[in-house]
Order: structure tokens, then sequence, then C-alpha cells
């Protein structure tokens, strides 16, 4: 039996095998969500992927902010690059197997003259587990795991209203953004 959000949202969530060493195993079982690199398992990879087009899709970018095989083509160095992926258990039936359900893409940057820094660069959750508190209950995580992120833009209305909630500095001098209108602040 299909999950609600799936059945509703019509989309086909990737099936990604749930790792067999039991240490692991526990490790996914107690958090909600998994780190993804550049040596983590493809279906791993991929499922990412999906999110990063469902992000380009609902964003109307030209591209998805993250590729399974970005490493393949990259320009610059990608080995510090992250996406957390949120993840819900299946059903009966498939007890092996996990799902992807939202994910948060990590860069680190390295501009000239400037120092390194992370920088979140997307960000998408099912529509049908919004508002639920995922990415509040990794928010503390994020920022530790990536100290001081700079936010990428456009910033979605419901991303500002987030950052607002969890009191991250949200101003147009401070990071750009996408106002209720619709157009980015460079527009």
């Amino acid at each position: 039996m299909k999950p609600e959000y799936q059945i509703q949202y019509d989309m086909r969530l990737r099936l990604i095998k749930k790792p067999k060493l039991p240490h692991l195993r526990e490790r996914l079982r107690q958090s909600r969500f998994v780190e993804i690199d550049l040596n983590s398992p493809l279906d791993l990879r991929l499922a990412a992927e999906d999110l990063a087009r469902c992000f380009k899709r609902e964003m109307k970018y030209d591209f998805p902010p993250y590729t399974a095989r970005e490493a393949e083509y990259a320009t610059r160095d990608i080995s510090q690059d992250r996406v957390l992926g949120f993840h819900c258990d299946i059903d009966v039936g498939l007890r092996g197997y996990y799902h992807l359900i939202g994910a948060v893409g990590v860069r680190r940057e390295r501009p000239p003259n400037a120092p390194a820094h992370w920088c979140i660069s997307w960000a998408w959750i099912h529509p049908f587990v919004r508002r639920q508190g995922i990415l509040t209950a990794a928010w503390p995580h994020i920022l530790q795991r990536f100290p001081e992120p700079e936010i990428d833009f456009p910033i979605s209305p419901a991303m500002q209203a987030f950052l607002r909630k969890v009191g991250y500095p949200v101003s147009r001098d401070s990071i750009a953004y996408v106002p209720e209108g619709g157009h980015t602040a460079h527009s």
C-alpha cells in the first residue's frame, strides 16, 4: 500500500535499501535524516536528485540544484558538499527500504578574496509532509554541522517564514530573498 502523500501527489518516491550493518541501521532509525555525500550509495544520491528536480519544477529553475553524478563534471571542488535527506520508513511489505521525503543542499563556497563559508543552496520537502516540523527538528543539527550558513537566493516566501520562525536573519541587506510578489531583490 502506498503512503497517502504518494497517492495524492502522484509522485514516485525512489526506494532506498536500508544498510545491512546493524550500527548503520540503528543510526538510520535514530535520526530522521541522512547525510549524503559523493561516497554515498548511488540509489541514495539518485533519490536526492529526484527531490532536487522537484525543487527545480516548483521554483521554476532551468536546472536541478543537485545531481547524483555531479562529481563527474564538476568544475570546482565539491568534496565537502552535502545533502541532508529527510526519510521515512515504508509500510508493510517493504521493511528493508525507506524513502526520502525532503532534502536540504549545503555547499562549501570558496569565493576569491573571501573566506570559505557554508551555503544552503536549496531545500525541498514533499508538499504532504510540510509544516510538520521536519526542517525545524533538523535545524539545530544543520547549524552545528554547517556553522553560519548563507542562504542562497531566491528564497521562497515559505522559506522566509521558516527562517523568521527559527530566528535566522532575513533582510534585504544580509541575504537576497524573494518578496511576496515573487521578484528577487536583484530584479
